[in-house]
């Protein structure tokens, strides 16, 4: 029983801090910064791994804009799991 108790404690500790980011990803600025962090990082990322070779054109928009954009969609999907919110995707019988 006491190894429950404790295991418990332990789950609600990991569970308030997610509670409490995800209250704070509730707010406008937050919400605002976790934009420009989302282009930051794709601008980043493009910026990083372009190649200025003409030949490389496949190279730039195949491998580097695609995996630009999956990271853009992990933190949007992040940020919308950690703010308790859903996709908006809902199918009804």
């Amino acid at each position: 029983m006491f190894l429950k108790l404790e295991n418990y404690f332990k789950n609600e500790s990991k569970h308030h801090f997610f509670r409490t980011l995800g209250l704070l990803l509730k707010n406008k600025l937050a919400k605002i910064i976790e934009i420009v962090l989302v282009f930051l990082l794709a601008f980043i990322i493009i910026k990083t791994f372009s190649s200025d070779e003409p030949s490389d054109l496949v190279y730039n928009q195949a491998v580097i804009l695609w995996f630009a954009n999956i990271i853009m969609l992990t933190i949007v999907f992040i940020g919308i799991k950690l703010r308790g919110e859903g996709l908006g995707l809902v199918l009804k019988k």
